[in-house]
């Protein structure tokens, strides 16, 4: 299989807004995984929708303590990971000294959003 590109800003405007199979929207989400930018992935692993990929990403973000991404992908599967998983994220959080993911991760835990 050929290595997908990551498209300029303009052409990646225009994928969003287009019409592709999943099998094409989970290319590029792979492609913007492989270079590091999840904004764009995300936006992708949705298109294409990848619950099986963004569930991965969820445990990879609890592992990571990115508070952030968590909630990112909690809304785009339309499912809370739960207390315990936010409060494992702001552990792994506050181990990497990423204090402000932390204090998210705690917040959610706590109320349960």
């Amino acid at each position: 299989m050929a290595k997908i590109g990551i498209p300029n800003p303009l052409k990646r405007r225009h994928l969003i807004e287009q019409d592709m199979t999943a099998s094409e929207a989970l290319d590029l989400a792979e492609a913007y995984l492989e270079a590091d930018r999840m904004p764009e992935a995300l936006v992708f692993l949705i298109k294409a929708g990848a619950r099986d990929r963004m569930m991965i990403l969820v445990e990879e973000a609890i592992v990571d303590g990115d508070a952030f991404l968590l909630k990112q992908l909690s809304d785009a599967l339309e499912e809370d990971p739960g207390a315990a998983a936010w409060e494992r994220a702001a552990e792994a959080a506050s181990a990497a000294g990423k204090d402000r993911y932390a204090e998210m991760a705690r917040r959610h835990a706590r109320s349960g959003a």
